[in-house]
């Protein structure tokens, strides 16, 4: 809303949503005769289509090498050619990629380029799991009551001792998890008022409390112990070898202990 692109276009696409083999052509569209079975009048592409806008690409760790090469020349053209035609399109679009991977492991593993990498990545953004950010829970809690209440023309409300539950556990699937969690318990209990005596057949695998204290005693010393060997050798690999991890993990226990803290 703060962009001076907020009047213009916003459109998403999840990558992990289209087949690879239609990928290209939903991206940048296509000319009339194309390929066989394609629209006679051709069909106009999502950069197109969001021009002076903004495109999201969720799970953008999905995406074939083969249109990653095509996304890292349209990102530095900012012009490409559609499939079949002759003159190029030019676009202004901002790009907002998302993932829940590591790249950078991808990139080391040659399943992302390296190139498009460094391309995109003007601006991070890190969104740390739910369990993480526990102080948020309650809010979210709140919201969705509210949320579901109004959907159903419910007038339904969650015990303290069942909120303090619901706060407790470990939300492994993030906002959607506790989202359908609360929908679940609204829709599928008759009483007005949710307690705890309605939550133990609703949320399977879910940390007790008191496993929740050990989770939290286990995290503490793992903090330390990341935090005291990255001052003392000051990089990934060292930290690593010092604590005989991979490389891959000891990056991520420095990003969620040390670079996260930092922001």
């Amino acid at each position: 809303n703060a962009s001076p692109r907020h009047d213009n276009i916003f459109l998403a696409i999840n990558c992990t949503a289209i087949p690879d083999t239609l990928l290209e052509s939903e991206l940048f569209g296509y000319e009339k005769g194309a390929f066989t079975g394609a629209n006679s009048k051709g069909k106009k592409g999502l950069f197109e289509t969001a021009n002076k806008g903004t495109l999201l690409l969720d799970e953008i760790s999905e995406l074939p090498l083969s249109a990653q090469s095509k996304l890292l020349h349209v990102l530095q053209e900012q012009k490409y050619l559609p499939i079949g035609g002759n003159k190029p399109i030019e676009i202004d679009v901002k790009i907002i990629a998302a993932t829940n991977k590591d790249l950078r492991t991808l990139v080391f593993n040659k399943q992302f380029r390296e190139d498009l990498y460094y391309r995109l990545n003007v601006i991070e953004l890190y969104l740390p799991p739910l369990r993480e950010r526990k102080e948020d829970i309650s809010f979210l809690i709140k919201s969705f009551i509210e949320k579901f209440n109004k959907k159903y023309f419910f007038s339904k409300s969650f015990t303290k001792e069942a909120l303090e539950i619901l706060e407790a556990a470990q939300w492994k699937g993030n906002i959607r998890e506790l989202q359908h969690a609360i929908e679940r318990l609204m829709v599928t209990n008759d009483s007005s008022i949710i307690g705890i005596e309605h939550l133990s057949e609703k949320l399977p695998n879910h940390s007790s409390d008191k496993n929740s204290i050990e989770e939290e005693k286990v995290s503490h010393y793992e903090a330390n112990l990341i935090k005291e060997a990255y001052q003392k050798f000051k990089t990934s690999r060292k930290v690593a070898q010092y604590l005989k991890i991979s490389q891959t993990k000891a990056n991520k226990l420095i990003r969620k202990y040390i670079n996260n803290n930092s922001l």
